[in-house]
């Protein structure tokens, strides 16, 4: 009898302890299931609160344009780009996840500014310029930009903290209460300077009638361009782009040149750099210097930013005093010793080429007059920007002071008066910023 109750007992034990551990398996499934959950839901919310970060960042910029742009097809231009912005901001608050009509304010603001800069775009199709209450609904427009960048901005700042940023029952924050507040009374860095980055062309015209050169003689001018021993540079894998190079680098040094020509295509230097000790103008005679020495010549300097003792120059070419800003190369020179750390010259090789330049068919005078009036003029030369249609634009660059002392570039078509381009310039103690 004793046998039969013990028996009992076991299985009784056994079904409770397959019960307990069915239960604590389930248990864990569900914990593991609701954690994957969060964690995509948290994940969906970062990047939502980033794409909205980027999109208000670029309403901000194209606002403050807008206050200086004059003429049509600007006009055009900037209420394609604030349209799409706009619509990308609310298609983010749109992924986070919200409770009712919480962000109805937001949403109005957002509306407003794509469709009144969508208004001044047919107003000017019409002939019918902007007038200063347009500018003026411009300005409150972009007072509410900064607002929501600010606001927007700390919230980044929250979740960037790590275990600060929790998902909350209504999917928002305090900031973006904050957001929401701010609308209720309510009725865009290129470090290294404007056009840097931009390459038109697929292939290097400049090097179709180069002759092909040698890896040994590639070997020799990597040594020359670089200052060090050839026997110390080790060859690399060539490299297939827009144009071929050859490779060669050191544990601390990489450096490329064209098969076709031999020029130096790009170096880069990873040396430490110590205490500064010589300025950001001597860097940038160093920078024009050296690339005389490597056959890069007509170079000036354009804009420079200097970041942990490393000082980077923007170089156009010049033809008749035409800044070409399309023939770009980048040289960083180190302030403690005046090294040359890295060149980038891909920008040149790919859209140099022979230039007949046209005599400009309006004035300066003329031109100035497509300028806002909420502009003044500080100074201005001529200019060669891409147009970003493998072409190019030959403008008058008009330096300009705005309100609150905003520093503007605004680009002028010499043929037609046109504006191309505005540019916001921001001054640092490392040097000029750009928007």
């Amino acid at each position: 009898m004793k046998t039969k109750d013990l028996r009992r007992k076991i299985r009784i034990y056994t079904y409770v302890t397959a019960l307990v551990l069915c239960l604590g398996i389930s248990t864990i499934k569900y914990y593991s299931r609701a954690n994957t959950y969060e964690y995509e839901l948290r994940a969906k919310q970062q990047n939502a609160v980033i794409e909205l970060a980027e999109c208000v960042d670029s309403i901000n910029v194209e606002l403050n344009k807008g206050l200086y742009a004059n003429t049509s097809p600007m006009v055009s231009e900037l209420s394609t780009s604030l349209a799409r912005d706009c619509a990308g901001a609310k298609n983010a608050l749109s992924q986070i996840s919200v409770s009712g009509n919480f962000l109805e304010y937001t949403y109005k603001y957002l509306s407003q500014v794509s469709d009144f800069v969508a208004s001044l775009n047919q107003k000017m199709h019409s002939g019918t310029p902007l007038s200063a209450e347009d500018r003026e609904t411009i300005a409150s427009l972009l007072q509410y930009s900064q607002v929501l960048l600010d606001n927007v901005n700390i919230l980044i700042a929250e979740y960037e903290t790590g275990s600060d940023f929790q998902i909350q029952t209504n999917g928002l924050s305090s900031s973006l209460s904050d957001i929401e507040q701010s609308f209720e009374d309510y009725p865009t860095l290129i470090y290294d300077g404007p056009f840097s980055d931009h390459v038109n062309q697929e292939d290097a015209a400049m090097l179709d009638s180069l002759t092909e050169i040698s890896e040994e003689e590639a070997l020799k001018l990597a040594a020359k361009y670089s200052g060090l021993e050839a026997d110390s540079l080790l060859p690399g894998e060539a490299e297939n782009g827009a144009f071929p190079c050859y490779t060669f680098s050191t544990e601390s040094t990489s450096i490329s040149i064209t098969k076709k020509g031999g020029l130096l295509c790009s170096l880069l230097s990873t040396n430490r750099v110590g205490e500064e000790k010589i300025s950001q103008e001597d860097a940038a005679k160093i920078g024009l210097d050296y690339l005389d020495s490597i056959g890069y010549t007509g170079m000036t300097e354009t804009y420079f930013f200097t970041d942990d003792g490393i000082c980077t120059i923007n170089y156009a070419l010049e033809i008749n005093g035409v800044i070409c800003y399309t023939d770009l190369i980048k040289v960083s020179v180190a302030l403690d010793n005046g090294r040359v750390l890295s060149v980038d010259a891909r920008g040149y090789i790919l859209n140099h080429e022979t230039r007949t330049i046209e005599s400009p068919l309006i004035s300066s005078a003329e031109a100035q007059k497509s300028i806002s009036p909420n502009l003044t003029v500080s100074s201005v030369r001529q200019v060669l920007i891409p147009s970003g249609a493998d072409s190019e634009y030959h403008c008058y660059e008009f330096l300009c002071t705005g309100k609150d002392d905003d520093h503007v570039l605004v680009y002028i078509d010499v043929e037609t008066g046109i504006e191309r381009d505005i540019l916001l310039l921001l001054y640092s103690d490392g040097g000029t910023l750009t928007k």
